[in-house]
């Protein structure tokens, strides 16, 4: 950032775009760029440096040979920018869309954002095929993963990441409080959680529907790929929602197509 700068641009009729991103991932992509880009300065240093070693290089910088502030210093001097009247300020995590652990509808309205403050006007076709090709792509582009810092973050590099940058985290909007801050799971812990996320983390479709709409119909649709097990309508919610009535236990739906629904379910 630059005042004498700001003032030009904004005389200019200039607009800018600011983009952020989490300043743990930023740490893990730069690593991953410097120890494989031969031209960088600081790539034969990094050569020098085992990963966890490099991943706490550029969180602390490197203050001999070519300098690098650590990643405070990085990331706030160019902050100022976002406070600009003609700055509008985007986030890695709204573009990068479903491809990279985004969403859909959070890049297009980003990118609908974006060209509104350009002064640009896209129909919703024209706005769903411009974000279908903005992901890969590029010299630069490697992965595009939203987290990539917890497959390479150790307890050490948290804690020395939260001593000198913790409060950015929390000013971007990145983390609440300091629960990130913890002992390395044990191997029991990893399997556990790896076996939660695969089978009833990120695998789950919920098909909500109103009633005689073709629910059942488009359950078994989906029931026709061989990697989709899938259940018709189980009724799980019904008993215990009603459980909280405070006028007794009559019920507006037939509790013999409920009974149906779980023994199904339970069946299955």
């Amino acid at each position: 950032y630059s005042s004498v700068l700001a003032q030009l641009l904004q005389s200019l009729g200039f607009k800018m775009l600011l983009i952020l991103r989490d300043p743990r991932d930023v740490v893990v992509s730069q690593v991953k760029y410097i120890s494989s880009s031969p031209t960088h300065p600081l790539h034969k240093h990094y050569r020098t440096l085992n990963f966890d070693e490099q991943i706490m290089t550029s969180i602390k910088g490197v203050e001999q040979g070519p300098i690098m502030p650590d990643i405070i210093k990085r990331v706030k001097s160019i902050l100022q920018w976002s406070e600009q009247p003609f700055t509008y300020t985007t986030y890695f995590e709204k573009l990068v869309g479903m491809r990279g652990g985004g969403s859909k509808k959070a890049q297009i309205d980003e990118v609908r954002n974006i060209a509104d403050h350009l002064g640009f006007h896209f129909t919703e076709s024209q706005l769903d095929a411009f974000t279908e090709q903005i992901f890969g792509g590029t010299v630069t582009f490697r992965k595009g993963k939203i987290g990539v810092w917890h497959e390479s973050f150790n307890e050490d590099h948290k804690k020395t990441f939260n001593t000198i940058a913790g409060d950015l985290l929390e000013n971007l909007g990145y983390q609440k409080n300091e629960k990130w801050i913890g002992g390395l799971k044990t191997k029991k812990q990893r399997k556990i959680e790896q076996v939660e996320k695969e089978y009833f983390g990120e695998n789950l479709i919920f098909i909500i529907s109103q009633p005689r709409a073709g629910s059942t119909l488009l359950q078994r649709l989906l029931s026709g790929h061989t990697e989709i097990l899938t259940t018709a309508e189980p009724w799980i919610m019904l008993h215990p929602l009603y459980a909280l009535k405070k006028n007794g236990l009559i019920t507006e739906f037939d509790s013999n197509l409920a009974r149906q629904g779980l023994e199904d379910f339970i069946s299955q």
